[in-house]
């Protein structure tokens, strides 16, 4: 997933809200879509509320822990 794809995403909500990447062709985001990485699902509830957890949690580069 480009950078530019990542900066959408929803699936971190209600951490942060999405946002946008290399929208501005004049700005130094030049690289929005030619770094690409993994958007691994996260092995447990992610969010504010009970029984949700915001906590890192580590992947190899193929979503494999």
């Amino acid at each position: 997933m480009s950078m530019r794809n990542m900066a959408a995403a929803k699936n971190a909500l209600p951490i942060s809200p999405p946002t946008t990447y290399g929208d501005d062709p004049f700005s130094s985001t030049w690289d929005a879509d030619r770094i690409f990485g993994c958007v691994c699902d996260s092995g447990w509830a992610v969010g504010t509320a009970s029984g949700e957890l915001q906590a890192t949690e580590y992947f190899g580069a193929d979503c494999s822990k």
